[in-house]
């Protein structure tokens, strides 16, 4: 039985892309696809540097994870954007830290699980099915 939705507003929304490329939704029982352009400013992670801690017998390096510690690319969204749309790692840090420049805003990224992506006959990503929120107002 699937969900029933509800249309989260009647107001224009405005929903930025964050990443660095098109994200392109099949939405089942529309004749075209939604598709979210590029903004031409990325949201990444800025991350503390790894140190390495040993290595396997075939000469394989294992270093410590990576640590994030903030998000570049969100300082300029203006009082009109809704929401944004940034990769799987931006959304998790973003949720995780209550980040505070993205309090009035959705925060989506592209759902890549199995039955959510769509791939070409090459195996490469070319949609999504649906949008994941990460992040959103509680007003």
């Amino acid at each position: 039985m699937q969900p029933v939705l509800r249309v989260l507003s009647t107001r224009s929304e405005k929903i930025v892309n964050l990443t660095p490329h098109i994200v392109r939704v099949f939405v089942d029982g529309q004749h075209s696809d939604v598709l979210y352009p590029a903004s031409g400013t990325e949201a990444r992670c800025s991350s503390v540097q790894q140190r390495p801690l040993y290595q396997l017998k075939n000469n394989v390096p294992v270093w410590t994870p990576q640590d994030f510690t903030g998000v570049t690319g969100i300082d300029e969204i203006g009082a009109d954007v809704h929401g944004i749309i940034v990769s799987m790692p931006v959304a998790q840090y973003l949720r995780e830290a209550r980040f505070p420049k993205i309090s009035r805003l959705y925060v989506y990224c592209p759902d890549t699980s199995p039955d959510a992506v769509r791939r070409d006959d090459d195996g490469r990503v070319v949609g999504t099915r649906r949008l994941v929120v990460y992040y959103q107002p509680t007003d």
